[in-house]
């Protein structure tokens, strides 16, 4: 269980310079922003993208000569939300002739031909992919063919170049390397484009009106796992401001569910409450629950659906339980593991392989493949992810149409869809590509701890003054604190089948602290017990509960005193 600990340099006395300095921040401006991020100063001209002004002349042109236009979305919660970006401001305008498609997981991730036969009988004029399409150039050359231009929004990496039969293409990492900034998520890029829109005079929209989608904007680059930095850093702070007075029923309804007081949500609550259940419709069900949910007017559809997706998400979790134990058995007889781990099996269902894929990653530390089918899929596919060695999109292209209906994805995370009868050949097919492609330098696991701190530094000031880094997520990551030969007071364990841990410590004026480590109970390598002397490499943070506040430690390591 234990990793490397690593304590950062002591480059000042004062800890706001030493936190800010290792997040990259160094000038008294740069700090500014980042504790007081604002929304007219810190968010860009939608225009700065040179594809801007041609992507929303057509749509503006499609919506004054009332042509039909598609939505078409990834099924997860950033495609989900990018779906739900645009409904609301259709219907803000008062303009009808639109739909939202979100293809079922087993119809393969982006456009399919089969859709755009569809799309063509319906006479769709204009079709813009959020969160896809990127990578989809036969359905984006037969749409053309057929009289419909499509625009593709996307921040996923192409395997073979731009699509050339698309109208315009919006895609930081490749179309615009003039933007500033071009780590959105799809969501992220979606509002960029509605707030452009807004500006124009004839849709009549007050200014400012954009601002109550920022609470789906930010539960998207949460879910996403985008850098909460630069542009995404305020798409949240004032997200979950939003959130906090959203008239979005089925949110509502999902967050009183989930026992998350909104007038206090955080971006953990959104992270491991909240993006888990929009997500897991996709992959139990529909995509389109979670839609619906996000949209709803009405009180009782939004009981109903939120009710739906918790017992979803349950279900989804006590099955990626069953089959990781089913992985970890199989796993446990082999004396060397191969550099590039592919497991699979056709009753899996593919709704759970990515979450397998990050369990398999976690654990062992290898780039892993995870492929299932189960029941609702006509299809085997799969989820990569990778711990930094390979480049999973150059790995699947060096593959390609031999054995693929289909990929795409980033460098770290990546889905494919594999041929019919070609199941047999994955993985000499992934063993040969992994030899021929680039591999990079990947250092061990190390948990990097600020400083070192006692209990008795803990009290509500330091929590105030911890709050002003948040949110924090990837690219500003929650403070890590060593406590060191901390005597155990107290222990517990809870949770199904206790398989979290509790430590309770006293401070020197008898005031106890507690120390949660979330599914470490199966985890720990020593017996402790009242009295262990321990080291903990752990954050520290606010707990509410049943209107109680707590000052408590998430461990994240912890080891045995020396």
């Amino acid at each position: 269980m234990t990793k490397k600990w690593a304590l950062r340099e002591k480059i000042s006395d004062d800890l706001e310079k030493q936190l800010l300095f290792y997040r990259g921040i160094k000038t008294e401006e740069e700090a500014e922003k980042f504790f007081n991020p604002d929304y007219e100063r810190d968010l860009r001209d939608p225009f700065d993208f040179s594809v801007m002004e041609k992507i929303t002349n057509r749509i503006a042109e499609a919506i004054g000569k009332n042509e039909k236009i598609v939505v078409f979305g990834d099924y997860d919660a950033d495609g989900i939300c990018a779906c739900v970006v645009f409904h609301d401001f259709f219907k803000k305008i008062d303009f009808e002739n639109f739909e939202v498609y979100i293809p079922d997981r087993s119809e393969g991730q982006g456009l399919n031909l089969k859709i755009i036969d569809e799309f063509i009988k319906q006479k769709v004029g204009l079709i813009i992919t959020v969160d896809c399409g990127i990578t989809d150039h036969d359905e984006i050359k037969k749409a053309k063919n057929g009289g419909m231009d499509v625009i593709i929004t996307d921040h996923h990496l192409p395997s073979r170049g731009l699509p050339p039969d698309a109208f315009a293409v919006l895609d930081p990492f490749i179309e615009d390397k003039e933007y500033p900034f071009i780590q959105f998520c799809g969501t992220g890029l979606a509002f960029k484009i509605v707030c452009a829109l807004s500006k124009n005079k004839a849709f009549k929209i007050f200014p400012g009106w954009e601002k109550w989608l920022l609470d789906i904007v930010a539960i998207a680059t949460i879910a996403d796992m985008s850098p909460l930095v630069d542009e995404n850093r305020v798409f949240v702070f004032y997200g979950l401001e939003v959130l906090k007075k959203t008239r979005r029923k089925g949110l509502l309804a999902l967050l009183e569910k989930l026992n998350i007081d909104r007038f206090n949500i955080t971006e953990e609550d959104v992270a491991f409450y909240v993006a888990p259940c929009i997500n897991v419709a996709s992959r139990m069900e529909h995509a389109a629950i979670s839609y619906s949910l996000l949209i709803t007017y009405f009180d009782e559809e939004a009981e109903a659906l939120s009710r739906k997706l918790i017992e979803r998400n349950n279900e989804r979790k006590k099955k990626t339980e069953e089959i990781f134990e089913e992985i970890n058995r199989k796993m446990e007889g082999a004396e060397n593991f191969p550099e590039i781990l592919v497991l699979g099996d056709e009753k899996w269902p593919i709704g759970i392989v990515a979450p397998l894929a990050n369990k398999v990653l976690e654990k062992y530390g290898r780039p892993a493949i995870v492929w299932g089918k189960g029941i609702m899929s006509k299809q085997i596919k799969g989820s990569c992810r990778s711990n930094g060695r390979i480049n999973l999109v150059e790995l699947l292209t060096e593959i390609g149409d031999k054995i693929f209906d289909d990929f795409g994805g980033h460098a770290m995370s990546t889905a494919f869809t594999l041929k019919e009868g070609k199941i047999s050949e994955l993985g000499k097919e992934v063993e040969a590509a992994f030899e021929k492609i680039s591999h990079y330098e990947v250092e061990s696991p190390c948990i990097w701890l600020e400083i070192g701190l006692g209990l008795d530094n803990i009290d509500w000031n330091f929590i105030s003054f911890l709050g002003k880094f948040r949110p924090f997520g990837m690219g500003n990551p929650k403070p890590v604190f060593l406590f060191s030969n901390l005597e155990v007071s107290g222990v517990r364990t809870f949770g199904n089948g206790g398989i979290h841990l509790q430590l309770n410590f006293k401070k020197s004026n008898g005031e106890i602290i507690s120390a949660i480590g979330f599914f470490m109970q199966k985890k720990l390598e020593f017996s402790v017990e009242h009295g262990t002397k321990i080291d903990l490499a752990a954050s520290v943070e606010e707990n509410r509960f049943n209107g109680r506040r707590e000052i408590r430690l998430r461990i994240v390591d912890m080891r045995k005193a020396e």
